[in-house]
C-alpha cells in the first residue's frame, strides 16, 4: 500500500488519508484530519482561510538568498518557513529583514447563513538568508592544488657579490573562444622564453608585477560570452607555470598584485556589501595566492591593498621594496606614468601595467629635513608577457604593447654596504630573444 507523509502531524498514513488535487494529479502534503482540524481553528478566529506564499532567490555567485514570504491569518515567521522550504538555518542566517503588515476586508457566512463582513490581517517579510560563512571560491572557482619539485639550481651555486633579479610583466592568463576552440590570451611562446632565461640566468630573485590572471568575466570592460567560463582552466594553466620555474630554480620568489588579479575579490565585495556587518557573519576575499596554493610553496604575494609603509595614490598600491628600488604594478597609464610613480614613492621603480618597454632616468625631488634634494633615480617598465593583442582588455582600441622582461643586477665591492645597479632590458619578438648574445626561440 502507498504511504505518505503528513507534513503537519508528521505521521506515516496510507495515501487515502490523503487529498487529492484534482487540478493538479497530486496530493495534499498535509492528510485530512490535519486540514480539517485547521479550518475549525481558522473559523473559530473568525478567518476562514489562512494562505503562505514563499518566494526564494538564490544567488549562486554568493550564495545569498532573497526571501519574501507573506502570510494571512497570522504573523509570518521566516525561520519556520525556510526550514520548509529547505533552508539550512544552522548555516545560514537572516539579515535586511522587513516586517509589514495591512488589513484586507472579508465577507463571511456564519452557521445562521447570514454574511458579516470582517477584517483579516495580512503579514509579509522580506529578507536576504546569508551563509553564515562565505567563501567565494566555494561558488565557482576551486583551488589548484600542486607540489612544489626539487629545483635544479640551489642558492649555493649563485654569486656572492652579484645579485641578478629576473622581472616577469603582466602575463594576463586567460582564454577566449573563437569558432568553438579556446585560444590564450596570453603568449605560450614567451613563456617558453621565460623558462629558458630562467634556466640560463639562474637568477637570485624573480619578481612578478602583476595582472598575472585576465579574469575577464569579473572585469568592468564590456565583453561576449567567448571570455566567458574559462577562469577555472586560466588558474590551472597559472599553476602549471609557475611549477616550470620551480623545478628550475629555488630562489626568492615574489608576486605582486595587478588590477587583473584582484577583480574576482573586486566582484565578491561588491556582492556582499549589505551583509558585511552582519553579527556572526565572516567571509574570505579570494586572491590569486589562495586559489593557485601559493602557500607552502615559497611564493610570496604581496596582495589585498596593503602599502606596506609607502603611500600610493587614491586607493594605494600594492608595493615591495628591495634595496633601494620600488617593485610595484602601478596605477597610471599615461605617458608620465613611470616618472609619476618614481616621485610619488621618491625611489627607483620597477612596474608594469602599461605594457610598454621604457626606461626613465631623471633627477626626482626628494624632501629632506634640510629641504629638497634632487636624486636621480631610475624607473623600468618591462613591458607584458602576454601577447601583443590590441583587443586586451576592451575590444576596439589599438595599443602600442611591447612584449619581454627585464633583468635587474646589483654588484657590491664590500658585502653590499654600498652597491651599483644595472638595467637590461630584454625584448620578446615573435618567440625570439637576445640573451648574452645568443638567439633564444620557442
Amino acid at each position: 500500500m502507498e504511504t505518505k507523509e503528513c507534513d503537519t502531524c508528521k505521521e506515516i498514513l496510507s495515501i487515502d488519508k490523503f487529498e487529492l488535487r484534482s487540478d493538479r494529479g497530486t496530493y495534499r502534503k498535509d492528510c485530512k484530519s490535519c486540514r480539517y482540524k485547521a479550518k475549525r481553528d481558522r473559523r473559530k478566529q473568525g478567518v476562514s482561510k489562512t494562505e503562505v506564499t514563499v518566494d526564494i532567490q538564490k544567488d549562486d555567485a554568493t550564495g545569498i538568498i532573497t526571501a519574501n514570504i507573506t502570510t494571512i491569518g497570522s504573523p509570518a515567521d521566516p525561520i519556520e518557513y525556510l526550514k520548509s522550504k529547505g533552508i539550512d538555518t544552522d548555516s545560514y542566517t537572516m539579515t535586511n529583514g522587513r516586517v509589514k503588515s495591512w488589513t484586507t476586508s472579508m465577507k463571511l457566512r456564519d452557521k445562521g447563513g447570514q454574511d458579516t463582513l470582517t477584517q483579516i490581517e495580512n503579514f509579509g517579510v522580506t529578507a536576504n538568508i546569508v551563509p553564515k560563512t562565505i567563501n567565494p571560491i566555494e561558488f565557482g572557482l576551486q583551488q589548484v592544488t600542486w607540489t612544489r619539485p626539487k629545483s635544479t639550481y640551489k642558492s649555493d651555486t649563485r654569486p656572492k657579490n652579484v645579485e641578478n633579479i629576473l622581472v616577469l610583466p603582466d602575463i594576463h592568463f586567460g582564454y577566449r573562444s573563437v569558432n568553438g576552440n579556446l585560444v590564450s590570451t596570453h603568449d605560450e611562446k614567451a613563456l617558453v622564453l621565460v623558462l629558458k632565461l630562467v634556466e640560463l640566468l639562474n637568477p637570485h630573485l624573480i619578481v612578478a608585477l602583476g595582472d598575472t590572471l585576465d579574469f575577464p568575466e569579473f572585469g568592468r570592460h564590456p565583453h561576449g560570452v567567448d571570455l566567458k567560463g574559462h577562469t577555472q582552466k586560466s588558474l590551472q594553466t597559472a599553476a602549471t607555470f609557475f611549477h616550470d620555474i620551480r623545478e628550475l630554480t629555488d630562489c626568492e620568489f615574489r608576486v605582486i598584485e595587478g588590477n587583473h588579479d584582484k577583480r574576482v575579490g573586486d566582484y565578491v565585495r561588491e556582492a556582499i556589501k549589505t551583509v558585511v556587518d552582519v553579527p556572526g557573519f565572516t567571509f574570505t576575499i579570494p586572491s590569486i595566492s589562495d586559489m593557485l596554493d601559493f602557500d607552502g610553496k615559497n611564493i610570496i604575494y604581496h596582495g589585498g591593498f596593503t602599502k606596506e609603509g609607502f603611500d600610493g595614490y587614491t586607493s594605494g598600491a600594492n608595493v615591495w621594496k628591495h634595496r633601494d628600488w620600488i617593485y610595484t604594478h602601478g596605477e597610471k597609464c599615461g605617458k608620465d606614468a613611470i616618472a609619476d610613480t618614481m616621485k610619488a614613492y621618491y625611489s627607483n621603480v620597477v612596474m608594469g601595467h602599461i605594457h610598454r618597454q621604457s626606461t626613465v632616468s631623471q633627477m626626482i625631488p626628494v624632501p629632506t629635513d634640510s629641504g629638497i634634494r634632487y636624486k636621480r633615480m631610475w624607473g623600468v617598465c618591462p613591458g607584458m608577457i602576454g601577447k601583443q593583442d590590441p583587443t586586451l582588455p576592451g575590444y576596439g582600441v589599438e595599443r602600442n604593447y611591447q612584449q619581454g622582461v627585464t633583468i635587474i643586477t646589483h654588484f657590491s665591492r664590500d658585502d653590499w654596504q654600498t652597491f651599483d645597479s644595472t638595467v637590461t632590458q630584454i625584448p620578446f619578438i615573435d618567440g625570439h630573444c637576445f640573451y648574452n648574445g645568443d638567439l633564444l626561440v620557442a
